[in-house]
């Protein structure tokens, strides 16, 4: 049961966060009825389910004690028919009462940190469950390789599940080359974002067909994605010990060095959340970065310098831009398009 409310709760805790932290936004749209109709579906079972467990919580707890007292009758009921028949003494009696009083209690305890510790196991197994996560290899691993190309392949169909509507593009024929700078570009839904998330390892494979040959320095590449996530605390936590350049400080005009950061940053603009994300990507120094809509929510000034700066990190570094204007086209060693279900290198 521990297992299954914890499910229930954070359904019905992120409910309510959603509710406290996107007030603003539920207002302006007057969808305030919704929301607590959605309130109220979650809070219904999770009460339900939560009165289940704290009841056979209790009854476990209790259990040890229920069962001694059980134990203590019917000792007391042997052992006075055993004295009235004469055989033990009271003081015998009296003495092995006084033992049982003795194991009553370490019983007990004994029990109750074995009931918790079964509990909270279901915790540590959820942790672990993300560490051993985190060890597996990614799909992409069997296919890299030491390459002088960042990806290659020829006649490669991509899906993103096991049905036919999950068809995104085919590939007739793509090299990307180290040092590069590429440029993609498509409709919304078009696989743009997908098809970074297929060089870095973070798509199944199961449901593509054909092969790729991919750099083996591809597990140093970093990703510029979305949602950017954060915690509590100050602006120098969150960016994770990732060295700061001022620099790029500089460039990004990044102004709210000294403000505190909330776990959902609703306390930053979405310019500032893309400016720390920017700085985090570019901080890390890897050869091989993916910028997917790397100018999104910034203002013009700092659009141009962010196009300035990756049009110098051309050469130095294999870079893949997802954009829709064309501020880097010039610029790029080819721009990858992906049209009526294809993906085609121009």
């Amino acid at each position: 049961m521990q297992k299954n409310v914890m499910v229930k709760q954070d359904r019905y805790l992120n409910g309510i966060r959603n509710i406290i932290e996107n007030k603003i936004g539920i207002n302006a749209l007057h969808r305030e009825k919704f929301f607590a109709d959605e309130y109220k579906q979650n809070i219904v079972p999770y009460e339900k389910h939560v009165l289940r467990y704290r009841f056979l919580e209790c009854l476990c707890r209790q259990a040890p004690n229920i069962l001694d007292q059980v134990c203590l009758v019917v000792f007391l009921f042997i052992g006075g028919n055993l004295v009235l028949n004469q055989q033990i003494s009271i003081g015998e009696f009296l003495m092995m009462y006084q033992y049982m009083a003795y194991f009553s209690d370490p019983i007990t305890t004994a029990c109750a940190i074995l009931m918790r510790y079964r509990a909270n196991m279901v915790h540590v197994a959820r942790i672990d469950k993300l560490s051993d996560d985190a060890k597996i290899p990614k799909e992409t691993k069997k296919y890299m390789t030491n390459t002088e190309n960042l990806f290659f392949t020829e006649k490669y169909d991509f899906y993103k599940g096991k049905e036919k509507t999950d068809f995104l593009f085919h590939i007739d024929k793509l090299k990307i080359k180290k040092g590069g700078l590429y440029v993609i570009k498509g409709e919304n839904g078009s696989g743009k974002s997908m098809f970074l998330n297929l060089l870095f390892g973070n798509v199944k494979l199961s449901f593509s067909r054909g092969g790729f040959i991919l750099t083996d320095e591809m597990d140093e590449a970093a990703f510029l994605t979305y949602p950017i996530f954060t915690v509590d605390g100050d602006f120098m936590k969150n960016m994770y010990e990732i060295p700061i350049d001022k620099e790029l400080m500089h460039l990004l005009q990044v102004d709210f060095s000294d403000k505190e950061i909330l776990s959902n940053p609703v306390n930053l603009s979405y310019g500032q959340q893309q400016k720390l994300a920017l700085l985090r990507v570019f901080g890390l120094n890897s050869p091989i970065l993916f910028l997917d809509e790397p100018l999104s929510n910034l203002d013009k000034k700092t659009q141009e310098n962010v196009v300035a700066y990756i049009r110098k990190l051309k050469g130095e570094k294999t870079i893949l831009v997802v954009m829709h204007s064309d501020e880097l086209d010039e610029a790029a060693d080819s721009v990858i398009y992906i049209e009526n279900k294809k993906l085609i290198q121009k």
